[in-house]
């Protein structure tokens, strides 16, 4: 199970604190008011945006920079994903 909550912590304690159960374990990332951080629907839709910038030119280790910043990912996860086979 993998889900990408994001936002005030106050949201999203009311946001879990309303759920019967949490499943897994999860990791809290706690970052300073910086460029606002935009989690793609699905891991598809990240596959798309990396080749959007690609088509427009972007060379691939900025491409992943780029979403590593907009995602709060790691550059090394998107490579990953990035390669992996569309599932």
């Amino acid at each position: 199970h993998e889900e990408w909550l994001a936002g005030k912590i106050s949201e999203l304690l009311e946001s879990l604190a309303g759920r019967d159960r949490i499943l897994g374990e999860f990791t809290i990332v706690i970052t300073s008011a910086g460029p606002e951080v935009t989690p793609p629907a699905d891991d598809n839709e990240l596959r798309g945006r990396y080749q959007a910038l690609i088509a427009e030119g972007v060379q691939p280790n900025a491409a992943l920079k780029l979403l590593a910043e907009k995602t709060g990912r790691n550059k090394r996860e998107l490579y990953k994903l990035i390669r992996q086979k569309k599932g």
